[in-house]
């Protein structure tokens, strides 16, 4: 579930109005792929299809790991963006950011996220409730004292237990907002990652492919 780097931690720079949370998740995952229908991302054939594939798509569950006087520790779903970014606007009406959430369920009125969360990835996010406590957090992510673990499923199959630790550059892939790969001819930002093989399997989702040999891994990133 890539990435989560350290960031110095910050203020949102613009407040962002607070949608109606009571629209149920499903009506919020299907006005999010009809948008993208709309953004020509996919067809809405393509869009049925993925449903039909993907039924767990439709999920979309907010939580809190982890309170006190000093920070929370936030649940973030899949395909939820930190906040509305620097156009403070949504991308659909219904559309819910992590800083919303927040600010609805936790009465945060300033939001001080510790590190980023890609909003294609789920997973644990930070948030400082001041600026002391941000300061701080800063600092140990600056100082490498903070372990980022990451869940992700791969193709193949690699013996359970198997450990490696991969070091290579990483650069954007072109055309991509996102994407990374290893260039070929060795240029990008050095990248070190430590893999251990967990489990392995086979693919149980419809499509192109379902059944195709997999692994689960636990992901360590050195940033």
């Amino acid at each position: 579930h890539p990435s989560m780097a350290a960031a110095p931690a910050q203020a949102e720079p613009a407040p962002e109005p607070t949608p109606l949370l009571d629209v149920d998740a499903e009506t919020r995952r299907r006005a999010q792929l009809d948008f993208l229908v709309r953004e020509g991302v996919f067809t809405a054939a393509e869009q049925a299809a993925f449903l039909e594939a993907q039924p767990g798509f439709l999920r979309l569950q907010f939580g809190v790991a982890f309170e006190d006087e000093r920070f929370v520790v936030m649940c973030k779903p899949f395909d939820v963006r930190l906040d509305l970014g620097r156009e403070n606007a949504r991308k659909f009406p219904e559309e819910v950011t992590a800083a919303c959430w927040l600010r609805a369920k936790r009465g945060l009125e300033v939001l001080r996220f510790c590190h980023q969360l890609d909003a294609g990835t789920s997973g644990l996010l930070v948030v400082a409730k001041d600026k002391k406590a941000a300061a701080t957090a800063a600092t140990l992510f600056a100082q490498r004292r903070v372990r980022k673990q990451y869940l992700a499923v791969v193709f193949g199959h690699v013996a359970p237990g198997d450990h490696a630790t991969i070091r290579a550059p990483l650069a954007p892939v072109e055309g991509s907002t996102f994407l990374q790969h290893v260039p070929p001819d060795g240029s990008g930002k050095p990248a070190e990652t430590s893999v251990w093989v967990l489990r392995h399997g086979r693919l149980n989702l419809k499509g192109k492919y379902y059944g195709a040999p997999v692994s689960e891994v636990l992901l360590e990133p050195r940033t």
